[in-house]
């Protein structure tokens, strides 16, 4: 089940007033859900971690209106990777990271 599909199934399923007691959404999908009034607040602290524990970014994205939603559980950090040696080739500073996309 996509996290896409989850969140139509959880939408649904409030609509029918079959919510399920706990659900994993995207990180993205929470504060949508929350600004609803369809979440209870839920902090690490209620399941045994502490807020220190999570990085402040993922923990903004499980807060709604300084409220906390859900405990971050998967998170990612994207990283820029390029080649020195095609770098070169191109004309560009291969020890410069690009600015922009179009760098």
């Amino acid at each position: 089940l996509t996290y896409t599909d989850l969140s139509h199934k959880f939408r649904t399923a409030l609509l029918c007033n079959a919510a399920p007691i706990v659900v994993r959404l995207h990180i993205l999908c929470g504060t949508e859900f929350a600004s609803k009034g369809y979440l209870q607040p839920l902090k690490p602290e209620d399941v045994g971690y502490s807020t220190e524990d999570f990085w402040p970014g993922a923990m903004k994205a499980v807060t709604w209106d300084g409220v906390t939603y859900g405990v971050p559980t998967n998170n990612e950090t994207m990283a820029f990777i390029w080649n020195a040696d095609i770098f070169k080739r191109a004309g560009l500073d291969p020890d410069k990271a690009p600015a922009t996309w179009d760098d």
